[in-house]
């Protein structure tokens, strides 16, 4: 598993200079962040959907990147980066049980690494398709992330994971459909680097946790004709988690290990899902959605859509057996910065999971002659770890990541929840703006571990930044936070953050 991370950063570093042998426009930036909250971690807002950076109740994080884009005029181009993080977090004390002669419970604190390598890829593109390896932030295909509550299946919630991917580099038009229809889509393979994280914060009780864990991501969307008026885009995501070795607890003992299929044939049947392999069902543990966005463009240019994105992990939600279950969103984007440059306004609900039993016909001894489906538990997997890295999810993180399990529990246990978020975002002058968020979320549990009365969590962050005019690229921002309720608790925070950004120029011979 390290070997695999080290191979992909080390291509990185390889690649990267060689292709400074040409003419290179590099975009870099730096920026100083400083946070403190009374609760036990940040405030909700400060935390999600900023890559799995801020978690802690207080921070002070230097964050320092650099990066070259593909050049989309030409047919052959290419891109690579990189992003360090480094600081001072303060820590969380977890419970632990500690086994051996004496077993008992006992607190075990943790924090993030002082300095982690946050970003290293390095990708290559021809006409209209790419390769690309590394770690790379690259949040929802269709969701604005910085506005929106996060995508269900591919948020920005969640440092990267090492992986290789390919695809389109964007929408591409579909031969024959005169630019009617447009195709997107990419497939890639992980490798998680999240062991020694899992160790720290697992309480080696109960549940399960799985080492050298592997990933894939695949989506597809189409797209009608974006310079009309109205467009529509349907699609899909798949993703999955498979090979690696399971250790299963209860009660404090190691009870089963578990080794799943890490060879090429397990790769090729998470690319393509394939029954009766020794998972029960399929390869690996599937976790997918059903995207659709609708966009009005007005003659003023101001744009508004309408999407929804239904989950789904099993053939129950996959036709849709799981009723309201999913993201439903409007959004507004102003043709030019505005008072109002882009607002969003969002209704999670993950209440349903396919009804409250799950059970399958012809069981020996059962006299129910009909299928009913249901017991899904979103995010979660019997076989593999929840579907997160480093304790944050990788989807939508109104559903509250395990990092917050402060008894070492490696499970969402608030599946079952069912949100509202509005999001604002403006410019007040040339050198100012503003953006604005409020979240409302009620979780009655999860499908298998109900709560015996429901918790409820109420969150608002308040942000403005200003452009300092007399140094360009130089950014004052600062912001509040509050969280009331418990998921996972009260905290309120301020937050200041003072960065620099800039594009360096460089002639090759």
């Amino acid at each position: 598993m390290n070997l695999r991370y080290l191979l992909v950063c080390a291509l990185c570093g390889i690649v990267m200079p060689a292709y400074v042998a040409a003419e290179e426009n590099i975009n870099y930036d730096a920026s100083l962040t400083v946070e403190t909250s009374s609760g036990s971690f940040a405030p909700y807002y400060f935390g999600a959907n900023r890559w799995g950076t801020l978690t802690q109740s207080d921070n002070v994080l230097l964050n320092v990147g650099a990066s070259r884009d593909y050049d989309l005029s030409k047919r052959v181009t290419w891109s690579y980066g990189l992003r360090a993080v480094g600081g001072w977090s303060s820590a969380t004390s977890y419970d632990i049980f500690h086994q051996g002669a004496n077993p008992q419970w006992g607190t075990r604190d943790a924090r993030p690494a002082a300095i982690w390598l946050q970003e290293a890829w390095a990708g290559f593109k021809f006409r209209g398709v790419y390769i690309e390896g590394g770690m790379r932030q690259s949040g929802s295909p269709l969701l604005d992330d910085d506005l929106s509550s996060g995508d269900m299946v591919h948020s920005a919630n969640a440092r990267p994971v090492p992986q290789i991917m390919a695809g389109f580099i964007d929408f591409q038009d579909i031969p024959f459909t005169n630019k009617w229809a447009q195709i997107k889509g990419v497939i890639s393979y992980g490798w998680f680097v999240q062991n020694k994280w899992l160790e720290n914060h697992y309480n080696f009780y109960n549940y399960h946790i799985t080492r050298n864990q592997l990933y894939s991501y695949k989506n597809i969307y189409f797209r009608s004709n974006p310079d009309k008026p109205f467009s529509v885009t349907v699609g899909a995501q798949i993703a999955g988690d498979f090979g690696g070795t399971t250790y299963h607890y209860s009660q404090g003992k190691l009870y089963s290990v578990e080794q799943h299929d890490s060879s090429i044939s397990a790769y090729w049947k998470m690319l393509i899902p394939t029954p009766d392999n020794g998972d029960d069902f399929y390869e690996g543990a599937l976790l997918g959605s059903w995207d659709f966005q609708a966009r009005y463009r007005l003659r003023s240019g101001h744009e508004l859509k309408a999407y929804f994105q239904w989950l789904w992990e099993d053939g129950s939600g996959m036709s849709k057996h799981n009723g309201w279950d999913g993201l439903w969103g409007l959004e507004y984007k102003s043709a030019s910065p505005w008072w109002i440059d882009g607002a969003v306004i969002e209704y999670l609900d993950l209440t349903n999971h396919s009804g409250p039993i799950h059970f399958a016909p012809h069981f020996q001894g059962a006299d129910i002659p009909y299928q009913s489906t249901g017991a899904d538990n979103y995010y979660n997997s019997g076989y593999y770890n929840t579907y997160t890295n480093l304790g944050m999810g990788l989807g939508n993180p109104m559903v509250m990541s395990p990092i917050y399990n402060r008894d070492g529990y490696p499970q969402y246990l608030l599946n079952r929840v069912k949100g509202v978020h509005v999001a604002l975002r403006g410019t007040l002058s040339e050198n100012a703006g503003y953006k604005f968020k409020f979240g409302w979320r009620k979780a009655l549990g999860s499908s298998y571990e109900p709560l015996q009365a429901p918790v409820h969590s109420t969150m608002l962050m308040a942000e403005a930044w200003w452009r300092i005019p007399q140094v360009k690229g130089l950014q004052l921002t600062g912001a509040f936070g509050l969280d009331h309720g418990q998921m996972p608790g009260n905290s309120v925070g301020g937050m200041v953050t003072i960065s620099y950004d800039g594009l360096l120029k460089l002639n090759g011979k």
